[in-house]
């Protein structure tokens, strides 16, 4: 006996997806206990839905799943499953910057800039790790962002990112003040 029809006019559309993504939808519909297209439909639906309402366009989807014999319609947040390891990420990079900052303060402070003789070789490779950690930065605060939109960054991250962002801006604008005044 075959399986029961879960969709009344399907339609096969082959799409090509990055290797990760392949992977992580993977896993995420295995622990979920569901298809893989069964996961891609409902994110799409939902994407459609909330893409739909922000452009002003009416759209209706029909439900599939309205027939009783039909699997129930499961709500999930597709996107914020797909997006876990970006909290990884997230944590790695505070990490990261969080051991460059201090070294990099220190140094500032110790190295005696601002001598008024002009910028030198190790202030020159200073400022550029201060440029690059700030760099980073942004880069974390981007990706925290995108998180809290989805829901996904807790109160404790957040603060953390809002601290590390202030001492690289503090770190850049003194770095920028330093180069100022060692400018002959």
């Amino acid at each position: 006996m075959p399986r029961p029809r879960i969709l009344e006019s399907p339609k096969v559309v082959p799409f090509v997806l990055e290797e990760s993504l392949y992977l992580a939808a993977k896993k995420v519909s295995e622990a979920l206990g569901i298809s893989m297209s069964q996961m891609v439909r409902e994110a799409l639906t939902e994407y459609i839905k909330e893409q739909s309402l922000r452009l002003g366009l009416q759209i209706a989807l029909p439900d599939p799943y309205s027939s009783e014999d039909r699997c129930p319609q499961r709500t999930i947040d597709v996107r914020r499953l797909l997006n876990e390891p970006a909290l990884e990420e997230l944590d790695r990079q505070m990490r990261e910057i969080e051991k460059m900052i201090p070294r990099l303060e220190e140094t500032l402070s110790k190295a005696g800039f601002g001598c008024g003789c002009g910028p030198s070789s190790q202030s020159s490779i200073i400022l550029r790790q201060i440029n690059r950690i700030y760099a980073k930065t942004i880069s974390m605060k981007k990706l925290a962002e995108k998180l809290a939109n989805l829901n996904m960054l807790d109160v404790e991250r957040a603060k953390k990112v809002v601290e590390i962002y202030k001492r690289a801006k503090s770190l850049k604008r003194k770095s920028s003040e330093i180069l100022i005044k060692e400018k002959p």
